[in-house]
């Protein structure tokens, strides 16, 4: 069957990429100018928003590339243009000929080797899920349980930790540092579209995994940055007073 994406509809089970959700709760989602969106994490059926007051639980850890991010990096025509140049690149890319089409196409392969080869790297297990949200990757990592209660800001912390930790391995900003509030952040509902360029953009599940990542015992693989060693210290001699000695010898005494 012809895959065709969802424009401005909620799909019937938009958290197909997402674990199942527990008894009286659910995921929010909401519709915006650019494509749909679903939350990251759970919250009790009807409430007033999707703030953390109102979280219930985390069931995943996640990652956003932006294949802006990897063309500034790696695309020659890149060189030199601001980053809203480089986006608007990309959607007359999505939006023009089949040959643009397939241009871009070949870049989305080649970001998506990447992130492939860092979250192996990184995490040590492929993605649960991986979504290609129109101009960018979503990653997921499945828990093995929802987190519920104080649990929350430790995957939260996680989180966090895991996006330079991610980038260190790249060796650019293959993933957006300051996204990482699993939980009550927002991403795109696969089924439905990318509509921030002239012509739409599909977002769809590219793979799944059976992998899940326990939040008590996971370690980042990563080994920490070697620390820069400090400068030798100056050997004193006998003769010399340490420096900014707050006395003197004649207050000493004899």
């Amino acid at each position: 069957m012809e895959f065709i994406p969802l424009v401005g509809e909620i799909p019937p089970t938009p958290h197909e990429h997402l674990p199942d959700p527990l008894p009286g709760l659910e995921y929010r989602c909401e519709t915006w100018p650019q494509g749909e969106y679903i939350t990251t994490g759970l919250f009790e059926i009807g409430a007033p928003q999707k703030s953390e007051h109102f979280l219930q639980a985390v069931g995943v850890l996640f990652g956003d590339s932006d294949l802006c991010d990897w063309c500034e990096r790696h695309a020659a025509w890149a060189v030199g243009m601001t980053r809203d140049a480089v986006k608007k690149h990309l959607q007359d890319l999505q939006a023009g000929t089949a040959e643009q089409i397939a241009e871009i196409e070949g870049y989305r392969a080649a970001h998506l080797q990447d992130i492939d080869r860092v979250c192996l790297e990184v995490y040590g297990k492929p993605p649960t899920v991986v979504v290609n949200s129109g101009y960018g990757v979503h990653v997921y990592y499945h828990l093995t349980q929802f987190a519920r209660g104080e649990d929350m800001r430790a995957a939260k912390s996680l989180n966090k930790a895991l996006q330079p930790a991610l980038n260190h391995a790249a060796g650019y900003t293959l993933f957006e540092p300051h996204l990482y509030d699993t939980g009550t952040r927002i991403l795109r509902i696969p089924g439905t579209q990318n509509t921030k360029g002239p012509a739409p953009a599909p977002v769809y599940v590219i793979s799944r995994s059976d992998t899940k990542i326990d939040l008590h015992t996971f370690e980042i693989l990563r080994p920490a940055p070697a620390r820069t060693a400090s400068p030798p210290k100056r050997a004193r001699t006998w003769w010399a007073p340490p420096r900014k000695c707050p006395w003197t010898w004649a207050a000493c005494g004899s």
